[in-house]
């Protein structure tokens, strides 16, 4: 389904490979979850925008999955966001440790 007229000309084909490879990592990491149906909807409507907004050829080093990517980015602000996390969880709703 997500392949149906894709792939069709020159500047697809640099997108095609990552982006059936991004749908498999999803699909893998989302299979775990009880309302994965929805997840992939989701991602499917966000990575139809994605296609649609693409303007010009990725370069060699952008060419990445979008785990990849999450992972790069991600990297960097989760010892922070778990800090955050952390710091709301020492009391609970009535102020009580």
């Amino acid at each position: 389904m997500f392949s149906i007229q894709r792939n069709a000309d020159t500047f697809d084909k640099a997108f095609f490979d990552n982006d059936m490879k991004s749908m498999r990592e999803f699909i893998a990491k989302a299979n775990s979850f009880d309302e994965r149906n929805g997840l992939m909807q989701e991602w499917f409507v966000r990575k139809e925008e994605e296609i649609k907004s693409r303007v010009v050829l990725p370069d060699k080093s952008l060419q990445k999955t979008d785990n990849d990517l999450h992972e790069r980015v991600d990297g960097k602000l989760r010892g922070a966001r778990e800090f955050m996390v952390s710091k709301f969880l020492i009391k609970d709703e009535f102020g009580a440790k």
